[in-house]
């Protein structure tokens, strides 16, 4: 009775490539699966809790006690097949009238909607599982494939160099996280604000800071969008699965130190520095506070190699803007270091846009 139940559930659980980020439609009743890879409307498609790999290595070893890896037993196939998943068709589908399957889209589908590849004239009503912020491909036929257009994911508007001259230790890196001013928030530029390290001596980033007592070094941040949610964020980012709510938190505007998907651990605090007049009106001016890591010895870099992200920033489109930052480490021998007034040159690029 469980090997075919195995087969059963081998032949619900795709092998579908996992996206960028999840970004899943949850307005309309979507949200991500992490067994399938994919958003899907559990209205329609159940989230199989059990991998394709798990269920070929239990068939295959029907009978023995062969360990196919953490989660995968067949008490978990019995907890499955007691939580109802019998009730889905060969696709994975919910078993009930209206609801099918539409190859083109990769997902299930309610009655009311036309899958584009059964009618090639009328591209229905569906409902994307997924936002694609740089539009999704359309097919021969003219009609919405609710897949993303990764061909406009690439950023085609590169950005003027940033001014590293006179600087030993670190070196100001721009990049847009929106593409050419749009896919983004309505008017503004969502860029990425990064610190290159110049100097093998350099161990670490532990601070940014101002001080206008003691050596006049202002830290300024030209004033930003901030989203009107109580889930924006000050500093480190915010996480995946806070941005699949409300996907308008992906453009939020924050301060860090190498963190970017939120900061869970608590790594990162800050001291003598008001985010609450910090706006899209108004400026941030820090001229005696910091924001710094707890742990002064860590290393966080978020996966961009010697580059440190520092900042992220949502830019009205009409402003050619500067963010000036005085930053503070470690370097290998146990000491410190110093780099004073690091300018950013937050402008869209002078160059003629490629193929616009």
């Amino acid at each position: 009775m469980y090997k075919l139940f195995l087969l059963f559930l081998l032949s619900l659980v795709k092998n579908v490539p996992s996206q960028d980020n999840h970004n899943c439609n949850v307005d309309s009743g979507y949200s991500w699966c992490d067994f399938n890879k994919k958003c899907l409307n559990r209205d329609f498609e159940p989230c199989i809790p059990i991998t394709k790999e798990c269920i070929e290595c239990l068939t295959m070893n029907f009978g023995d006690n062969t360990n196919c890896g953490p989660g995968c037993s067949m008490a978990r196939v019995q907890e499955i097949q007691t939580e109802g998943f019998l009730g889905t068709d060969i696709n994975g589908c919910i078993d009930a009238p209206g609801i099918s399957w539409c190859n083109i889209l990769n997902t299930c589908i309610s009655g009311d909607a036309i899958c584009p590849e059964e009618d090639n004239n009328d591209c229905g009503q569906i409902v994307c599982p997924m936002f694609c912020e740089n539009g999704y491909k359309i097919n021969q036929y003219g009609c919405n494939i609710c897949k993303c257009d990764i061909t406009s994911h690439h950023n085609t508007c590169p950005l003027d160099d940033q001014i590293c001259r006179g600087h030993k230790y670190v070196c100001p890196v721009l990049r847009e996280i929106t593409h050419c001013s749009t896919g983004g928030i309505s008017g503004y530029t969502t860029y990425e604000l990064s610190l290159r390290i110049l100097d093998e001596s350099v161990y670490n980033i532990y601070a940014l800071f101002g001080d206008r007592i003691e050596s006049n070094d202002i830290m300024y941040v030209p004033a930003s969008y901030q989203e009107d949610n109580i889930f924006n964020s000050d500093f480190g980012g915010v996480p995946e699965e806070i941005i699949q709510i409300n996907p308008n938190l992906r453009y939020d505007s924050w301060l860090t130190i190498g963190l970017i998907n939120g900061d869970p651990q608590h790594k990162i605090s800050s001291i003598g520095i008001d985010f609450s007049e910090w706006n899209s009106n108004k400026d941030l001016i820090v001229d005696n506070g910091a924001i710094f890591l707890l742990e002064p010895n860590e290393r966080i870099t978020a996966g961009r190699g010697d580059d440190y992200v520092i900042a992220q920033l949502t830019i009205g489109n009409d402003y050619a803007k500067q963010a000036i930052f005085n930053v503070q480490g470690k370097t290998m021998d146990g000491g410190t270091w110093a780099e004073k007034l690091v300018v950013f040159s937050l402008r869209k690029s002078s160059n003629s846009l490629i193929g616009h």
